[in-house]
Parts: structure tokens; C-alpha cells; sequence
């Protein structure tokens, strides 16, 4: 937690507000139910609590919870019965423990806004009114349930899994989470193969936190007859005397096959679809207050990032979502007695259905606008509907191959389908060309054939690819995917291929490094310098980034009998140059780099040399800091590499965020 929340005065005024409001208040769910029962518990401790009440003529709806809700009282209520105080303060406090451990985790989340935390969490009415004047007990399995976002968005999917089945333990109606989920790990390709070790949490937590519960049969039958649980039946619509609707379950299975509609789901979009799942759930529900707990996540992640017009029509729902819970026909009946009196219209109004009907017509629109920011505007919600192209253009053994494994080694070969050009030479490669077309002539490729594979790739279906290097006739499918790279000496040729690329890359390398690389004989066949200049050289100035690669010292010659790799330098020359200036200042600041940037007066444009010996470390560091967006595509373990590789991998980076900002603009 960061050190703004301590220093911040609003932080004690939010603490001192909800110790005296839970001194002031007593719920009749403490005195009558959750106390009596704790209280017994200790008196007559076992692992089954619920039995021996049950067995003693206790109320059966005393305590509808499992074992972990149980036993996270048990610390604090024990320590205060033991110096004199009472249960009902142990238990005031476990609430308040919970509610601050929530705001930790809530900082995690969300970094840098520990002020507005402090503001939309700390001293949200919601939070206020639910704990600490019904003493509702929700936030416990919210903070579990949290607990488990931050797990799965820090990768530790085994403990989240864990964690996930304590807030199912807290409280049964956590389930309702468990198929979002599945559906997020599942999706997200990834993450995919992480999905076996969130289950193999799940069955540990299973083992040790459910399994145990039913050894107490009075607990099960407490909890299945929760009266709570059936008021999610409550709105329904009758077709006639033997068929009803319920609708709430409509809503959630209609959330649910939103959620696997979207084939690819990162974390921001998993946690606004399962908060807006639980908000449309509630808000239709007649259920306590502490209900409204559970879209806490989306709820504060959707005012934290959109500003003003969020926090207002939130806060608008929230005054009245707490007048829907406070009986107010009584308390307003003497003051609108007069003047409803001369009003029949009036004077039957059910001033609480009113107050209903305009705190779920604000809901609705509330959730209107989650979905609209949180999810329609996401940039992985909006790749899902059509995939991301790469093509990568240049001259022979300029590194596009390479290239494209490189950035492969970034997103994932799960995410990525790779689409070489040299798989469309109408030649064999093999053999001698110099009687027939250079390949640097498009005559020598069946471009139509390329392009017809790369729109099929681009609208989502597979495509037949046989590879150039393979002797047999077999064509394999290639199917496509979140990201597709295509490479060759064509590549942005025609255009109705520039056209369904989003990311047009132009490399090339200096002829010494090339002879460093890789020896000289393919060239000395193919190399046809006036068809290179004809067809190849000219993409160079329809490509968003240019690449060049050069040695730093422009007169030593190299060969390929040289170990060490020479010192090179990396030329940069793009039309997006949204972060350029924050790029130079991160390769200087962060990596140590020699930058110089200089404006071009080609179509606006900014050239950038950078110089100079950079890790691994660096290069995701740098990332972490330019397009932090873009670190939900990578891979679980992405291959970070150094020196000019490593660099073309940030500028790889750095133009996928831009485009895709203004890809759906």
C-alpha cells in the first residue's frame, strides 16, 4: 500500500466515521444471529459449530456460511472474550480488518491511485452503510474473491485457485464467479496452459475448505436453506399457472455466453464482464446491501479510469441504491402527509418501489456505460473481433525471418500464426535462377495466391500453406489467430495487402552484416541490384517503420569468420510518433543508450539512431514503462532479447499500442 493512504487525513476521517457509526448501530443480524452463534461457538468449540447449535434449539438461518467465514472471526472475537470485551466488538473488528486488507488489495490492483482509493473504496457510502450499519459480513468473501483477481493478474494462477474456493467456502454465492473464470483462462491462448494449475488450486482449496464442511450436516442444511438464496427468484414473469421465467438466471446465463463470445479476454476485460455480471444480478434483487459488495472490482476500476462523468452517475446510483435499502415510507410518511392529502394519485404511491424503479433505472445505465468503456472500448475486446497483421518487408537475409521469431518469442506461438512469402516462389529455390526472373521481380511469386491466403487470415479462417523448403506436395492448415506476421520481398507490393495490415515494417541491414550472419553465395547468385532498387527498395517509403541496421564503425569490414558479433547501431524512421520523445528519454534514462532524434520533412516523420549495448532487462523494463497496455499481449513468459534485437522488439511494441489505438478510432 502505498504511503500516500497513511499520510492522507481522509483516511483517519473514513476510519473514525466507521467505528463510531458501528458503535452508534446495532443490526439485528449481529444481536440476534451472527453474535449468539459465534458466541456459542466458543463456549462449545469443535470443527462443527453449526451442529452443536442446531443440536441446542439454535435459529437454523443463525449462520448460512462455511468454514472459512467461520473461521476468520474466530482470531479477533476470541481475543476480546478473553480480555472482557464483547463479541460483537471481535466481530466489528474482523470487518474492518477485512475492509482495510480490501483496500490493499484494491492499491495492488491499481497503482498510483492511492488518493482516489481512498475517496471510491475508503469512504464509499456503499462500503460505509452495508458493514458498518447492517454489519453485513460480504466484504469478507469480496476480499477473497479480489484476493483472487490480483493472483490471477500477477500469474499465480494454483494460489488463485486456492483463494477463489475460500471465497466460495465465505460464501456459496461466490460460485457464481467460477465460470468466468474458466472461460478467461480458457481463452486467453497465452494463459491457457495455465489453466490446469488455477484447477489444481481449486482442488486443494476443494480438499481443505469444502470437503471438511461436509462432515457437518447441520451446516449444509443451513446453508441450502438460506431464505437469502431464494430472492434471486424473486423477478420473474408468468406465462401461465405451470411455467415461470425467472429472469436473474436469464441474465446471468446471457452474461455468461457474452463472456465466451468474446474468444479473446484479457484481464481487464475478465474483471469488468465478472463485475458487470454481479451488478446486473443485484440490481434487480430485493437482497441486503452487502450484495451490491460483489461488482466492487469494476465498480471502482470504472471511476478510477473514466473520470468525472463515471464517479458522478456512480455516485447518483449509489444515493439511491441506499434509499432502496432504508425503509423510508415511515420515516417520510408524517412529513408528506400534507402534501399528499388532497392527491389519491399520490397518496398511493409506494415511495420505496419509486426510489426502486429510479435506482435500477440509474443501474441500467450505469451498466450501460461499464460495458460501453470497460469492455466495447478495450483494445483486446476490440482484436477479438478481427485479428492484428504484421507484414514485414525487405531485402534478402535482412533479418525479417528473425524478425517475426522474435516477436513470436514475445506473444506467444499459441497467439501468432507466421506467414512467409518465400512459401508463394513460383521457382524452385533451390535451383539456379539466373536464366529465369530474379527473385526480386513479383513475376517470380504468386502474389494473387499470397494475397487471397493473407485476407482469408486477416477475416479469421484458415488457410492451405506448404512450406517452400519442403519436398513434399502435402499443404498443411494454418490457421489464423490473435496476431498474424507475414514476411517476404513483396510483402507490401500491392495494395490491397497494405490495406489489411495494421503494421507495415521495412528492414534492412548493411551488406557487411549480412556477410556476418550468413555467408555470401546465396547473394552472389540473387543479388540483382537493379531489381532490387525496381521492386524491393520502393516499400521502404510505404511502410510505417523503417528499420536499418548498420555497424557502428562503417569502415571495418566484416566476414563470417568473425566470433564476436561487431557493435551495431539502429536506425528507426516512423510516421508514429506519438512516443517518440518518452522513447528517447526511457533508452537514455533507462537503458543507458546513446539516442539521437532528428524530423525529416517526408510526411512529417521521425528518424532516431540509437547506439549502444542494452539487456534483456532493459528492453522489458522499457516496455513496462512506454506501453503497459501492450504487456496483456505478451506470453506468460515472454523471450525477452538484447542488444538491436531486443530494441526492434520495443519499437515492435511501442507501434502495436499506437495502432492499435487508432485502429478503432
Amino acid at each position: 500500500m502505498g504511503n500516500k493512504i497513511f499520510i492522507s487525513p481522509f483516511f483517519y476521517v473514513g476510519l473514525l466515521l466507521k467505528i463510531s457509526l458501528a458503535s452508534y448501530f446495532s443490526s439485528s443480524l449481529l444481536t440476534d444471529l451472527y453474535v449468539p452463534f459465534l458466541s456459542a461457538s466458543l463456549e462449545n468449540f469443535s470443527f462443527d459449530p453449526w451442529s452443536s447449535w442446531s443440536l441446542n434449539g439454535g435459529n437454523q438461518n443463525a449462520f448460512p456460511y462455511g468454514f472459512v467465514m467461520w473461521i476468520v472471526f474466530l482470531p479477533l472475537i476470541f481475543l476480546f472474550d478473553f480480555i472482557g470485551i464483547s463479541i460483537e466488538t471481535g466481530y466489528i473488528g474482523t470487518l474492518l480488518l477485512f475492509d482495510l486488507g480490501l483496500l490493499f488489495v484494491f492499491c495492488q490492483l491499481n497503482p498510483k491511485k492511492d488518493t482516489k482509493l481512498i475517496w471510491l473504496y475508503w469512504l464509499s457510502p456503499i462500503v460505509i452503510f452495508g458493514i458498518y450499519v447492517y454489519g453485513i459480513n460480504d466484504i469478507i468473501p469480496v476480499f477473497f474473491l479480489v484476493l483472487a483477481l490480483l493472483l490471477i493478474k500477477s500469474r499465480k494462477f494454483t494460489y488463485s485457485g486456492v483463494v477463489f474456493i475460500m471465497a466460495v467456502s465465505a460464501k456459496l454465492s461466490m460460485l457464481l464467479a467460477l465460470p468466468f473464470f474458466l472461460i478467461y483462462l480458457y481463452s486467453s491462448k497465452s494463459i491457457r496452459k495455465m489453466l490446469l494449475n488455477f484447477l489444481r488450486g481449486l482442488f486443494l482449496g476443494f480438499l481443505v475448505f469444502i470437503l471438511t464442511f461436509f462432515i457437518s450436516d447441520f451446516g449444509y442444511l443451513m446453508i441450502r436453506n438460506n431464505p437469502e438464496l431464494l430472492k434471486i427468484f424473486e423477478l420473474s414473469l408468468q406465462l401461465n399457472e405451470k411455467l415461470t421465467v425467472y429472469i436473474v438466471p436469464v441474465i446471468y446465463l446471457l452474461m455468461l455466453y457474452a463472456a465466451w463470445k468474446i474468444k479473446r479476454m484479457n484481464y481487464f476485460i475478465f474483471e469488468a464482464i465478472l463485475g458487470l455480471s454481479f451488478f446486473l444480478v443485484v440490481l434487480p434483487t430485493p437482497a441486503s446491501p452487502g450484495w451490491i459488495l460483489w461488482s466492487l472490482p469494476v465498480l471502482i476500476s470504472y471511476q478510477i479510469n473514466y473520470g468525472k462523468k463515471a464517479i458522478l452517475i456512480t455516485s447518483i446510483f449509489t444515493f439511491f441504491y441506499i434509499l432502496t435499502n432504508i425503509n423510508i415510507d415511515i420515516e417520510l410518511s408524517k412529513a408528506t402527509e400534507k402534501f399528499f392529502e388532497n392527491s389519491y394519485f399520490l397518496s398511493n404511491i409506494n415511495l420505496n418501489s419509486l426510489v426502486f424503479s429510479i435506482s435500477f433505472a440509474l443501474g441500467l445505465i450505469l451498466a450501460q456505460g461499464l460495458w460501453r468503456e470497460t469492455i466495447n472500448a478495450n483494445d483486446y475486446f476490440r482484436l477479438s473481433r478481427r485479428p492484428f497483421l504484421i507484414g514485414i518487408a525487405g531485402n534478402i537475409l535482412s533479418g525479417k525471418s528473425k524478425m517475426a521469431s522474435s516477436i513470436t518469442g514475445l506473444l506467444g506461438q499459441s497467439s501468432v500464426a507466421i506467414l512467409p512469402g518465400k512459401n508463394y516462389l513460383i521457382q524452385d529455390t533451390r535451383k539456379s535462377t539466373s536464366k529465369f526472373i530474379s527473385l526480386f521481380n513479383p513475376m517470380s511469386s504468386d502474389l494473387e495466391g499470397y494475397a487471397n491466403d493473407i485476407l482469408s487470415l486477416a477475416s479469421g479462417k484458415g488457410i492451405y500453406s506448404k512450406s517452400q523448403n519442403s519436398s513434399s506436395k502435402a499443404r498443411d492448415i494454418l490457421p489464423s489467430n490473435d496476431f498474424i506476421i507475414t514476411h517476404g520481398l513483396h510483402t507490401l507490393s500491392m495494395p490491397i495487402i497494405r490495406t489489411s495490415i495494421n503494421l507495415s515494417i521495412f528492414i534492412e541491414v548493411a551488406d557487411s552484416l549480412k556477410k556476418y550472419f550468413k555467408t555470401s553465395d546465396f547473394l552472389d547468385k540473387r543479388s540483382y541490384e537493379s531489381d532490387y532498387k525496381s521492386y524491393v527498395e520502393p516499400q521502404k517509403h510505404l511502410a510505417d517503420v523503417v528499420l536499418s541496421i548498420s555497424p557502428v564503425n562503417k569502415s571495418l569490414k566484416l566476414n563470417s569468420s568473425i566470433e564476436s558479433p561487431p557493435k551495431m547501431e539502429l536506425r528507426v524512421k516512423t510516421s508514429n510518433t506519438l512516443k517518440f520523445l518518452s522513447l528517447k528519454r526511457v533508452l537514455v534514462a533507462v537503458c543507458g543508450l546513446h539516442v539521437n532524434v532528428e524530423n525529416t520533412s517526408q510526411n512529417n516523420q521521425v528518424e532516431m539512431y540509437i547506439e549502444g549495448e542494452v539487456s534483456e532487462q532493459d528492453i522489458a523494463l522499457a516496455t513496462k514503462i512506454l506501453c503497459p497496455r501492450a504487456i496483456e499481449f505478451l506470453d506468460t513468459k515472454p523471450l525477452w532479447r538484447s542488444g538491436v534485437e531486443g530494441l526492434i522488439q520495443l519499437i515492435v511494441m511501442i507501434n502495436i499500442d499506437q495502432s492499435l489505438t487508432e485502429r478503432f478510432l
